[in-house]
Parts: C-alpha cells; sequence; structure tokens
C-alpha cells in the first residue's frame, strides 16, 4: 500500500478565495481615469475593450506554449493602444497595478475558510501552486485575508516561467517541498490545469466541481474545499 500523502497542493483563484472570471464586471474607472491623465481620449467602454483585447491575445499565445505572461506586458500593450504610443516604464507600472487593484475588487474570502484551512494544515503541510500575471498578488491577499501563515510555500506561474497544467510548476513545487508526486494530493477548480496537469506529474488530484461538469472520477470530484477533509477520511487518505 502507497504511503499516505503528507502535502496538500491548492490552487488559489477559485479553490481557497472566490472570484469573477470576467474581465469587465468589475468596473475599472480608476484605470480608465488615470490612463485620461496620461492623455486618452478613449471613453470607458473604449479603453476596458483594449485591455480585454490585451489579454486576449496573450492569452491565446499562452494556451499553444504554457508560458506565462506578466500585467506589465498587459499594460504595455493596452496602453499601446489606449495612448496610441508608446508607454513608458512608469505609465507602465502604475497602469498594471491600477488594473490589478481594480480586478481584485471581484475577488472574495469565504466565510469560514481559514477555519478550513487550519483544519487542513493540522493534516498536511499546504503550499498554494497558482497561475497569476503578477508576483505579489498571491501572496497579498493571503496576508489580508490572515492565512499567510497557514502555507509551507507559494508557486506562482509568473514565477516559474510555464502556467498550469505545465509540469513544471508541478516539479517546482514538489522540489521545493521536498517530496515526490505520491506525497502530495492536489485540489484546484479547474478541469485541465487543476485536475489534468498535477495528474500527468503523477499528483493525485481532486477537482472542485459541484455541478458534475467534467469528466473525472467521482471519488476526485468535491463540491468545495471545505468538503475535503471528509471526502478524503471516506477514502482513507488521512
Amino acid at each position: 500500500m502507497p504511503p499516505k500523502p503528507t502535502h496538500l497542493l491548492l490552487d488559489f483563484f477559485g479553490t481557497v478565495v472566490e472570484y469573477s472570471r470576467s474581465r469587465t464586471a468589475q468596473g475599472y474607472e480608476r484605470t480608465h481615469d488615470l490612463t485620461t491623465r496620461m492623455g486618452s481620449t478613449l471613453t470607458y467602454d473604449e479603453s476596458r475593450a483594449a485591455w480585454s483585447a490585451a489579454f486576449d491575445r496573450l492569452d491565446g499565445e499562452s494556451a499553444m506554449s504554457l508560458d506565462e505572461f506578466s500585467s506589465h506586458q498587459v499594460a504595455q500593450l493596452a496602453l499601446q493602444a489606449i495612448l496610441g504610443r508608446a508607454p513608458d516604464a512608469h505609465e507602465i507600472q502604475a497602469s498594471a497595478q491600477s488594473y490589478q487593484d481594480d480586478w481584485s475588487q471581484g475577488i472574495r474570502y469565504p466565510n469560514g475558510m481559514l477555519d478550513v484551512l487550519r483544519q487542513l494544515g493540522d493534516r498536511f503541510t499546504l503550499a498554494i501552486v497558482s497561475n497569476t500575471h503578477d508576483v505579489n498578488l498571491v501572496q497579498s491577499h493571503l496576508l489580508a485575508m490572515g492565512a499567510a501563515h497557514f502555507f509551507e510555500t507559494v508557486v506562482t506561474s509568473i514565477d516559474v516561467g510555464r502556467r498550469k497544467p505545465h509540469p513544471v510548476i508541478f516539479e517546482t513545487a514538489l522540489d521545493t517541498l521536498g517530496v515526490g508526486p505520491a506525497d502530495a494530493l492536489f485540489v484546484g477548480d479547474t478541469y485541465l490545469a487543476d485536475y489534468v496537469g498535477p495528474e500527468r506529474s503523477g499528483i493525485r488530484a481532486f477537482l472542485i466541481d459541484p455541478e458534475c461538469i467534467e469528466d473525472v472520477p467521482g471519488a476526485r470530484r468535491i463540491d468545495s474545499l471545505s468538503r475535503l477533509a471528509g471526502h478524503l477520511d471516506e477514502q482513507g487518505l488521512t
């Protein structure tokens, strides 16, 4: 019988925190005001469309290569369209931060999540493995919600250079923790990134899929992270 896992790797967005998958619903008034002060004459809707187009272009490229892109790359592309000229480094930095702050308005910290993480931390060594475009975004939210101390490490796609489901991000997490694939479990809410990716790397994965949309075994599907502990107990994995 294989040893019971000792480490639990968690996706962040949609797993530990709730977020809006929309790039437009949050509202980007502050970012629009900022680019207007930089000289833009575009309307709010035109400016927002430029940001969406920049993301769509980079996302399309990354979907093929799995190379991660940064928030600064997004800002540079968006500003070129919004300002009609090449932005300088300060404008790129300021607008990237502003857009990220606006986007973060759609992030919510679920009630009871700290208790869930505390209980899981009593059973496993915890780590975050997340796709993100900014080096500080995940850590800043962990600090804001009072959860940073639960995690041994945070491994992100922007630090590694490749996004889930690329194997290097899972390998980096395991190497950082000093464990092998059989010692770890993975939980996330996105089929390809959080189920197929870790499974291909030899890590047993569980998918948050309350609507039963994806084709995964029932034993690997959970409704939410709060249901994980009981689910693992039923399978003798704790």
